[in-house]
């Protein structure tokens, strides 16, 4: 009795991580991932909780227009790589290191200096 109980527990989780994997749904954490990142910039102000709301899909269909994306508000690995890029090429220079995002040197007003 014990034995079919763990079996179909087993079935059941792995059933639920199939219909979660064959469904597209991503991660809670990338969901969080995309939710500071919106925060960040400005879109979203709700809860860092990995979950795909109403308010993080309009944050999410807002930025998708202002960076001319196709707007479906939903969250995706491939949403992800493209913040991570464009916050690669947006992010302000270190003075503490005197380097830009890039890796260039910076002037000791803070521009490039080899630009």
């Amino acid at each position: 009795m014990r034995k079919a109980f763990v079996f179909c527990f087993a079935v059941a989780l792995l059933g639920s991580g199939l219909a979660h994997a064959q469904s597209g749904a991503v991660p809670p954490a990338t969901v969080r991932s995309i939710q500071n990142e919106l925060g960040r910039l400005g879109y979203y102000v709700g809860p860092m909780d990995g979950k795909l709301t109403a308010p993080t899909a309009d944050a999410i269909r807002r930025y998708e227009h202002d960076k001319g994306l196709p707007q479906d508000g939903q969250a995706s690995s491939r949403l992800w790589s493209f913040m991570q890029a464009s916050s690669q090429q947006t992010r302000p220079p270190n003075r503490e290191t005197g380097l830009a995002p890039d890796g260039t040197p910076l002037n000791p007003n803070g521009t490039h200096c080899c630009r």
